[in-house]
């Protein structure tokens, strides 16, 4: 990665982390979007972040359980697959170019040419016009083909042409670090269809109307994201200026991320899904479906914390802030480990549980594959801090060539697996995709930032931690059993984590000091707006970069 020029000889990663509070990530001066507080602003984004996509994904697990009762195994698993569908089909279209369009928007940024966005979105508006377009025939030809529902597979069509139109204002607001204005709305409508869908499943509504109440809630979102990102691209310039440069670098962009848009939707996606409508059962479907949303809930929480500062270091990139990126880089590394080792613990030893609980005993088949995908939360932490920082280096083929390879590894053993062993074997093979992805873009990612300081006994002293109060859980749970096992259980693994977790001070000294100031940072910040008076007002870049 090339130093600014006139740079001078480098500290060493523990002395800039140990700095004060004018170094790499910590609270720097306020000025622009790329000499603020990065550390806040990255904190403060992923908060909205996570708290974006982790809302809808606890409103879809309660609408599963609802389904479940409602529509039973087999109905539940055809809406899982028709709804599946929409998704798949909206990442398929939209292909790499919302990822562009954040990444652009964030360098443009930080370099101080806010003024060629606004025509560029115009560009990125046409394209992904054409595309919605494609992914909505697609899916509405399914229906019409003879699929059933039909209704559904329409109305799935038509979901997945707004999914695709909303990619770019999310994409733009994301870039532009306003991860509130983009998190706001997605977190209303979420709970609003999530209402809305008991209500008609409880009225006697099906398939068709739980995917009817999602298209509804998907306009709403677009249209709302579209007015904010207007706003927000007005307020940034009031002379726009085409840059056919830009445009170019977009476009290579895009066209290139888009070559791993498949791999994407095979690793990292519900692929199997097919693989089990073709060999399986709708029951299966509805197993492997439950599993794999329960360990999306959790891998929201890591994933979208690392995934938020990836426009915070195209910013830093933009400015050319290449030592602030590096220490960055290596503070999320290791803050993202320490976090996800004991949400890991405590998910293998109640979450199987906890599902048996919820759905029935009609669903227990839940536990094993739940169980074998929870082993990879600690290497997606790693993964999707990785990737942001590859994404905010500009970096792409690397990660697009073992992309492929592990694709090419995850079709193999659906093959392989899913029709000998159905919901498990899908479990097997796309835990094995993901990590034969992680491990090489980890070390490639480590690699781009000449290396980093991952203080390995602090994070062994958080997993020695992790195990010993899941293993409490675990315990209480056996001996108590069904759902007052899994909520005392619960306790006990608090009771446990908490006091050793202090004793044994499991985050490491090149970031404790941070992680004070980011503290009391949030709280001074929020008792002043508290005695202000009034509502707590919308948040700027400069004081939480959300």
């Amino acid at each position: 990665m090339a130093r600014p020029s006139g740079e001078q000889h480098p500290l060493s990663e523990s002395e800039e982390l140990a700095a004060d509070e004018t170094a790499q990530w910590g609270p720097e001066a306020e000025t622009s979007a790329a000499t603020e507080p990065a550390g806040t602003r990255a904190v403060g984004a992923g908060l909205w972040a996570t708290a974006s996509r982790l809302l809808p994904q606890v409103y879809s697990l309660l609408m599963s359980i609802v389904a479940a009762r409602f529509l039973g195994p087999d109905g539940m698993g055809r809406q899982s697959l028709i709804a599946f569908a929409a998704i798949f089909g909206t990442t398929a279209t939209a292909l790499g170019l919302p990822t562009a369009v954040m990444r652009y928007v964030g360098e443009r940024v930080g370099a101080g040419e806010s003024e060629t966005l606004p025509p560029l979105v115009r560009a990125v508006w046409k394209v992904e016009a054409v595309a919605a377009t494609i992914g909505a025939a697609a899916l509405i030809g399914i229906g019409l083909n003879g699929a059933e529902p039909k209704a559904a597979w329409v109305l799935a069509g038509v979901t997945c042409a707004l999914g695709v139109l909303q990619k770019v204002p999310m994409s733009v607001l994301i870039g532009l670090q306003r991860w509130r204005e983009a998190s706001a709305v997605t977190m209303l409508m979420g709970g609003v269809a999530m209402v809305v869908t008991i209500g008609v499943l409880a009225a006697g509504g099906g398939v068709t109307s739980m995917i009817a109440v999602g298209t509804a809630s998907t306009f709403v979102i677009l249209v709302w994201t579209t007015v904010r990102m207007r706003h927000r691209l007005r307020s940034l310039t009031a002379k726009p200026r085409r840059d056919p440069k830009l445009h170019r670098s977009v476009w290579r962009w895009a066209a290139i991320s888009s070559l791993g848009v498949p791999i994407t939707l095979i690793v990292w996606f519900r692929s199997e899904f097919f693989f089990l409508a073709h060999y399986s059962t709708d029951k299966e479907i509805a197993l492997y479906s439950i599993a794999f949303a329960a360990y999306t809930a959790l891998a929201i929480i890591p994933q979208s914390l690392a995934n938020a500062v990836a426009p915070v270091f195209a910013t830093l990139f933009g400015a050319g802030e290449t030592e602030r990126i590096r220490a960055g880089f290596g503070r999320s590394m290791r803050l993202l480990l320490t976090a996800t080792l004991p949400l890991t613990a405590v998910a293998i030893a109640l979450g199987p549980a906890t599902l048996r609980v919820i759905y029935g005993d009609e669903f227990r088949g839940t536990a094993t594959p739940l169980t074998i995908m929870l082993l990879l939360l600690p290497f997606l932490a790693l993964l999707h801090t990785s990737m942001s920082l590859l994404v905010g280096l500009g970096k792409q083929w690397f990660p697009l060539t073992f992309g492929a390879v592990a694709a090419l590894a995850n079709i193999g053993l659906d093959f392989l697996l899913i029709p000998r062993y159905d919901a498990v074997g899908a479990a097997i093979a796309n835990s094995a995709g993901q990590v034969t992805a992680a491990l090489p873009m980890i070390a490639y990612a480590v690699w781009c930032v000449r290396g980093i300081d991952w203080d390995v006994f602090a994070l062994v002293r958080a997993g020695l931690t992790a195990g010993v109060a899941g293993v409490a859980a675990a315990g209480v749970l056996q001996v108590i059993g069904g759902g007052l096992g899994v909520a005392v259980g619960l306790v006990a693994w608090v009771v446990v984590f908490a006091p050793l977790a202090w004793m044994l001070r499991i985050v490491s000294p090149l970031d404790a000091p941070w992680l004070k100031r980011l503290v009391r940072t949030k709280l001074a910040q929020l008792r002043k707006r508290k005695s202000s008076g009034g509502p707590i007002p919308v948040p700027d870049a400069r004081d939480t970069g959300a």
